[in-house]
This record gives C-alpha cells, sequence and structure tokens, in this order.
C-alpha cells in the first residue's frame, strides 16, 4: 500500500528521468549519460560515515574476505520479496538453486571461489554446504528471518516493530560489500 501513496508517487514524478528525459541530468553530466550521471549520485550519496566504513572493514576481516582474490556478490531475497505470490512488483521469487546455476555460470568464467552472500534468509544460510566449492562470506550478526520473513518489511518500518534506521544502515553495508565485488548475481 505504501508504493501508492501520494508522497512516494510525488517523489517518484520528481525524479523520473521518462517523465523528464535529459533535463534532469545537470550540462556537466550529460556527456557521461544518465546512468553514469546516478551512479555518480549514488556513490557520493551513499558513501560511509567514518564509523560505518570502521564496521565494514571490521565484518569485513571477520568474513576474510580475500585480498588477492575475485568475490562474486549474490543478493538473495526471499523474506518480503516472496510472500505474496511467485512475481511481486516484477520481483520473482526463485529459490537458490536457480540463483547458484547462475553463480555456477558467472564463476566458472571467471575463476571466482568467494561469494558474498547478501540475504534476509536464514532458510538460504542453512542451504549453503551443498555448494562445498564456495566460500560463502556473509555477516553473521546481519539481522535476517524472524518477522521479516513473514511481513513486509514496509509494514514492519511504519509500525516502528524494526528499527528503520538499523536496518538502512545494515541494507548500506549489503550494498557497499556488493559493490566492492567483481561479478554479481
Amino acid at each position: 500500500k505504501f508504493f501508492f501513496e501520494k508522497d512516494y508517487h510525488d517523489c517518484c514524478m520528481k525524479y523520473s528521468h521518462p517523465e523528464h528525459g535529459d533535463d534532469m541530468v545537470p550540462d556537466s553530466l550529460k556527456n557521461i549519460g544518465f546512468f553514469g550521471s546516478v551512479s555518480l549520485i549514488l556513490h557520493r550519496f551513499l558513501r560511509p560515515s567514518p564509523r560505518v566504513l570502521q564496521r565494514i572493514e571490521h565484518e569485513m576481516l571477520n568474513m576474510g574476505w580475500p585480498k588477492d582474490k575475485p568475490v562474486l556478490g549474490l543478493h538473495f531475497r526471499a523474506g518480503d520479496a516472496c510472500l505474496e505470490e511467485a512475481i511481486t512488483l516484477g520481483r520473482r521469487c526463485d529459490n537458490l538453486a536457480f540463483y547458484m546455476e547462475q553463480v555456477d555460470r558467472v564463476a566458472g568464467k571467471y575463476g571466482i571461489e568467494h561469494i558474498y552472500l547478501a540475504t534476509d534468509s536464514n532458510a538460504v544460510l542453512k542451504q549453503l554446504d551443498k555448494y562445498p566449492q564456495y566460500t560463502f562470506l556473509y555477516i553473521k550478526e546481519l539481522g535476517r528471518g524472524g518477522l521479516r520473513n513473514e511481513v513486509p518489511i514496509d509494514d514492519l518500518l511504519h509500525s516502528r516493530r524494526i528499527d528503520g534506521c538499523k536496518e538502512a544502515e545494515e541494507s548500506l553495508i549489503d550494498v557497499y560489500l556488493l559493490g566492492n565485488t567483481q561479478a554479481f548475481v
């Protein structure tokens, strides 16, 4: 229901490239295009604070993030994305085996053995031993499961059953770590 509120719609329209075209992009950035401009803006906007950067570095060390080997980023959503039906808001709710077929293709092509797993599902973590050819890196203490696997995230945030600031920080940590991988599924 939150996706259809007036404030959300107004914000989307204010920053809609289909609605406003290249007029959205500042003149100084028009030569790199919309994707490049948005990438630069997001890179600046989403840069971690010193405290969050310290946590990211700590987590990478705890996970055993390799310094000299490529890492594949795997983003697997199974919580609120899979609550209602197999396809929700354009997202598919595939199982881990489906994703791992894609991982095998990419990892095989580039010789990748380490996978950073960003997931909201404890059930996925229990399946990782089926893939012993990979070293899975993930943050063990990151909030997963529980309410998230039963209630849409928007409802949890709106009702304040979860801490929105903590959710945002942990999501940004996942995004930052996924952005530091050499391949992505």
